[in-house]
């Protein structure tokens, strides 16, 4: 006798999604521009103790790349170090969920995808996002340096 049309709660959840997403994603910049921040300022500070050693090394020809380079791998070093903590978090936490949950997140609609290929992959992301993030950051502190010294 009644038909319950399910479509205007189907839209609210695909908005609710979006939403999520857009907050994630805006979270995501902001954290980013914080850790390039840091990162920036750490290196800032090591080329400061290390400006008598940076000066040697212009006294006997050394280029502006080759002064660079070091600072810009400890940058993606420390970017890299930076991203151990969500790695370990997201490796454990989506292993547990999953096996709490038994790979059903609502209801048989939303299928968790299995662990073990998708943790790794998303652990090499958050790692290779991690390196350029100390990479931009180090790369950024350096040049402003060496274009500040001349």
């Amino acid at each position: 006798e009644t038909v319950n049309y399910g479509g205007d709660s189907a839209l609210m959840f695909v908005r609710t999604l979006n939403s999520v997403r857009f907050g994630g994603a805006i979270l995501v910049a902001g954290l980013s521009a914080l850790a390039i921040f840091l990162i920036a300022n750490t290196i800032k500070l090591t080329i400061y103790a290390r400006s008598n050693e940076i000066a040697i090394m212009r006294d006997v020809g050394a280029t502006n790349g080759f002064i660079r380079a070091p600072f810009v791998v400890e940058g993606m070093i420390i970017g890299a170090l930076g991203a151990i903590i969500p790695i370990l978090f997201t490796i454990f936490g989506y292993i547990l969920i999953y096996d709490k949950l038994g790979g059903v997140l609502f209801s048989e609609m939303f299928r968790m995808t299995p662990p073990h290929p998708f943790v790794l992959q998303l652990s090499l992301i958050l790692l290779g996002i991690g390196m350029v993030v100390g990479l931009i950051g180090s790369f950024m502190s350096v040049t402003k340096y060496l274009r500040w010294k001349r």
